[in-house]
């Protein structure tokens, strides 16, 4: 299979299709910590999305020979510059149609990592990233470089981030001390003082005595007027 099917299925359908494709589940550098690889010429993905959307942005890792092409409700092909710097990138696929789409993601030769597409409308309301990897635990998170699952979260633009972590440390009888440190390690994404308005960590009652963290800045106020971020 593929992980962490985040959209919203009724908005942004996805049928997944794990031939030739590789899978890391919890230790990508993107923003849900997963990525699928493929070095097989016509390996695809396939989206279907709705009318009136925003953009749609393709979130991949540079490396020095990735080529893909896309192309929407089955017209012409589009082959972009990519970037081939092996960090996370993202690319802002060009010419999203009016109205209800379908998107086919190919690879064209090289080794391509796809983390997932950031699917958005510039309608008035509130846009929410789920980005949990299920059955993960804190210190598969701390152990992802936190560089780059920052600059992940940066391009998403929220104005407050949750970090829900608890259940799975408890559910696998970790003890809270250590579920404790994985916070206070200096390589967890969220330690390092990530560039967000407000950061908050939510706990249930075995994750410790660090139940409740929230780091303010001047986005928490932000909160009360909208939440960027987006549906996928």
């Amino acid at each position: 299979g593929l992980p962490n099917g985040n959209a919203q299925t009724s908005i942004v359908g996805y049928t997944p299709d794990a031939t030739n494709w590789t899978v890391a589940y919890t230790s990508a550098l993107s923003p849900d910590i997963g990525s699928i690889t493929s070095s097989t010429a016509g390996a695809k993905q396939t989206i279907t999305g709705p009318a009136s959307c925003s953009a749609v942005v393709l979130y991949y890792l540079g490396t020095a020979d990735n080529v893909l092409r896309y192309r929407w409700n089955g017209g012409s092909w589009t082959t972009p510059t990519l970037s081939n710097t092996a960090t996370l990138q993202t690319l802002a696929l060009s010419s999203v149609p009016a109205g209800a789409w379908t998107l086919e993601l190919e690879v064209v030769s090289g080794t391509c990592t796809w983390y997932g597409l950031d699917v958005q409308k510039s309608a008035d309301g509130v846009r929410v990233h789920k980005l949990g990897a299920t059955g993960s635990q804190a210190a598969q998170w701390a152990a992802v470089g936190a560089s780059g699952w920052q600059a992940g979260i940066t391009a998403l633009t929220p104005n407050l981030v949750m970090i829900l972590h608890g259940t799975n440390d408890q559910g696998a009888s970790r003890a809270a001390n250590a579920h404790h440190l994985s916070f206070r390690f200096r390589g967890h994404p969220a330690s390092q003082g990530a560039p967000f308005g407000a950061l908050s960590k939510v706990a249930d009652h075995a994750a410790g005595p660090d139940r409740t963290r929230r780091q303010k800045g001047s986005g928490v106020n932000e909160f009360t007027r909208g939440i960027e971020g987006s549906m996928t």
